[in-house]
């Protein structure tokens, strides 16, 4: 009787730990199988992005190019920033990452001339990932100041410097401005 009972018993928890085992499986199995379509999702998006990013900037090509030899020649931003060289510097020493430097921007006759050498229509408008995804004025220019060779230029430069250098023309002026970056 007792040999009987034991093996009942046994056979039961046998039973139970390899339903145990199975259910795990199947549950990792699952949760791999989701976790590939989150993945895949991911990449699809990614490609996404990629893809819009590419046909605007092959859609505004004219205008990244008018941009830049605005910026090179007009406004000379690269020759704006070595002057405030030290004063940037200065700047970060006293404040550290806690701040940002806003005293480079561009004047309002030199926005208003850069306006109509762009030519933007509202169709023309985009809606920029590094703002808040509205189609206006303002993101369509940032994501023309940001593809420029210059900016790309000056960003690089300014990465050595452990800053970032980002425009935003939200304001009634474009302003370009520096972030300390504490790598």
């Amino acid at each position: 009787m007792w040999k009987y009972m034991f093996n009942r018993f046994l056979g039961n928890e046998i039973s139970k730990y390899v339903d145990s085992k199975n259910k795990a499986k199947r549950q990792q199995k699952e949760s791999k199988k989701r976790f590939e379509v989150h993945r895949e999702q991911l990449r699809q998006e990614e490609s996404q992005k990629e893809t819009t990013l590419r046909i605007q900037k092959e859609k505004f090509n004219r205008h990244i190019n008018l941009a830049n030899s605005f910026l090179c020649d007009v406004v000379k931003l690269e020759q704006m920033i070595d002057e405030n060289a030290a004063s940037i510097k200065d700047f970060f020493d006293y404040n550290g990452n806690t701040k940002i430097y806003k005293s480079i921007f561009l004047t309002t006759p030199q926005k208003e001339e850069l306006k109509k050498q762009l030519d933007l229509k509202p169709a023309d408008y985009i809606a920029y990932p590094q703002t808040n995804y509205q189609k206006d004025e303002a993101s369509t220019i940032e994501f023309i100041f940001e593809n420029t060779s210059i900016f790309k230029s000056l960003q690089q430069k300014m990465s050595l410097k452990r800053y970032v250098l980002y425009a935003n023309a939200k304001f009634p002026t474009i302003y370009f401005f520096l972030r300390f970056d504490s790598k």
